[in-house]
């Protein structure tokens, strides 16, 4: 019993922050709820809880996004995301649960420190390009559930920044489903799972639907600001604890 009190009295308030994110922001929500998830559960487990909660929320986000998002660049970054996914959740499985949860806390922060940078890419991607970075994502993706390549190389380019929101969104739907799958195929999913799945997602749900009229009043530098922020902190926090 004990032991459920500390799981969720730290876990709500979690699923309260990373759904507002995950709204506010279009992603953010796994990227600050799994290191918290990694203290409690293996991070193969620990994924899977995070994707099953965040499938949810980009059901509700989609209908917005559609309108803003271009096959051209969606359809590329899924191409390279089902090619080089199985190859991350095999990585995944495969290596040690400490070391696991540290490579997911610094590729947390790696992935902040570039976006704090502001770089940006000097040419417009084609399609090859943009498998390229689909690849790059579902390896990433795969092995540590971090979905932070693919709106750091959004972000680094030339459209706007509604349009980068709106293809992430579609983008990671598909490649949160791909691994789901893959993780249920090998087992990654304990039964006693489903509890944790079932009490969190309307929090989280919830929150992202608050998060979601938010953004709509904020600028975009504000979103960054206030995403990078929590993420470099929750990175942080994780490798020295």
């Amino acid at each position: 019993m004990t032991d459920a009190i500390l799981f969720y009295g730290i876990l709500v308030p979690a699923a309260v922050i990373g759904g507002f994110l995950r709204g506010f922001a279009g992603f953010g929500g796994p990227l600050f709820m799994l290191p918290i998830l990694s203290f409690f559960l293996s991070p193969p487990v620990a994924v899977g809880v995070m994707m099953w909660i965040d499938i949810f929320s980009n059901v509700h986000l989609i209908p917005d996004a559609r309108a803003d998002s271009s096959r051209g660049v969606v359809i590329p970054l899924l191409i390279g995301t089902a090619i080089a996914m199985p190859v991350g959740a095999h990585v995944l499985l495969s290596v040690d649960p400490v070391l696991m949860k540290r490579i997911i806390c610094a590729s947390i922060l790696l992935m902040a420190l570039v976006l704090l940078t502001g770089w940006r890419l000097r040419s417009v991607l084609g399609a090859p390009g943009y498998v390229g970075i689909g690849a790059l994502s579902g390896f990433v993706m795969g092995s540590t559930a971090i979905a932070a390549v693919t709106p750091l190389f959004l972000g680094a380019g030339h459209r706007s920044a509604a349009q980068n929101r709106a293809d992430f969104i579609i983008w990671v739907f598909f490649g949160t489903i791909l691994l789901i799958a893959l993780l249920t195929w090998r087992g990654a999913l304990a039964a006693g799972d489903t509890v944790a799945i079932l009490v969190l997602t309307p929090i989280y749900l919830a929150s992202v639907i608050l998060g979601t009229r938010t953004h709509r009043r904020a600028s975009d530098a504000v979103v960054r600001r206030t995403v990078l922020g929590l993420v470099i902190v929750t990175a942080i926090v994780g490798l020295v604890l």
